[in-house]
């Protein structure tokens, strides 16, 4: 859920650290397991391993690049979605994840509203509400942008 937040606020460049090499071998790793008598223990600790790899590079402030998200994102939904059956339909997360996306949206619209108005209380109140659920906001000349934190 992580990445696929990250997906909405993704930029373009960074390497993640050379992750995608990364992810080449969790598969392996799965796929041996897999292919090892379905050993289902061993190939979702491979997985437990690439989520806490994961959550270190999304946290680490590092930019990582668009592919590499998505990258990400697929492997997820290949092993633990389609193989497995652990990892809720895309479509299902994606849904939730547009909704919440347009949501935060509109409140960043409400506060750029607050802003120009000088209203910088109700500005204020909007930023430390999203922040209080780990939405980030950060204003730059081009307008704000968000992140989840």
């Amino acid at each position: 859920r992580l990445t696929r937040r990250a997906l909405n606020s993704a930029q373009v460049g960074g390497d993640g650290n050379g992750f995608l090499a990364r992810l080449e071998e969790t598969q392996t790793a799965f796929t041996t397991a897999m292919d090892d008598d379905f050993n289902a223990p061993i190939a979702i600790a491979a997985l437990q391993e690439l989520t806490r790899e994961v959550n270190s590079l999304l946290n680490s402030g590092t930019t990582v690049a668009l592919d590499v998200l998505k990258a990400i994102d697929e492997t997820y939904t290949s092993l633990a979605g389609d193989v497995l059956g652990i990892l809720p339909k895309g479509d299902q997360v994606a849904t939730d994840i547009n909704r919440e996306s347009a949501l935060v949206e509109m409140l960043i619209t409400m506060r750029a509203q607050a802003r120009a108005n000088k209203n910088w209380a109700e500005s204020d109140r909007i930023r430390d509400e999203l922040a209080k659920i780990g939405i980030i906001l950060e204003d730059r000349a081009d307008g704000t942008v968000w992140k989840a934190g």
